[in-house]
């Protein structure tokens, strides 16, 4: 095979190589991860902790993952305060859980010793419950 050839068959299996890469990268690569891949309805619940506020809000998960994405200082690895609506302090809401059995809206992880759902009023945790539906399921299922 003559030196022409050699660099034509080259470039080629090159060319191949790159459209294979491709495909593959395409193909495996998933759905998209980022803040568009949650659902739009998804809501999360905010509370303040400024004084005697206590304010307790719903808001959409997207834009408390934009909020988070736009303000969050790289060197701490907690999320950044949201601006609370009702008292207007911009450094005291947190993000929170709301109790499935009470309604209790409360920060994640105040119960110590338990799950991070575990609510300081009544002492139920969602978690906990699933996790026990989901071992006797396994039991039961063999």
């Amino acid at each position: 095979m003559d030196e022409g050839t050699k660099k034509t068959v080259l470039i080629g299996v090159i060319g191949v190589c790159l459209v294979a890469a491709g495909a593959v990268y395409y193909s495996t690569r998933g759905p998209d991860r980022g803040i568009g891949s949650i659902p739009a309805e998804k809501t999360t619940w905010m509370l303040c902790r400024s004084g005697a506020c206590g304010h307790t809000w719903e808001m959409n998960l997207r834009e408390y993952f934009k909020f988070v994405q736009d303000n969050a200082d790289p060197r701490i690895l907690v999320a950044p305060p949201f601006p609370c609506p009702e008292c207007g302090d911009e450094e005291s809401g947190y993000r929170a859980v709301k109790c499935a059995k009470c309604g209790e809206v409360f920060e994640g992880g105040t119960v110590p010793g338990t799950y991070s759902d575990c609510c300081p009023k009544c002492g139920h945790s969602q978690i906990e419950v699933d996790r026990k539906e989901a071992a006797a399921r396994r039991k039961g299922g063999g």
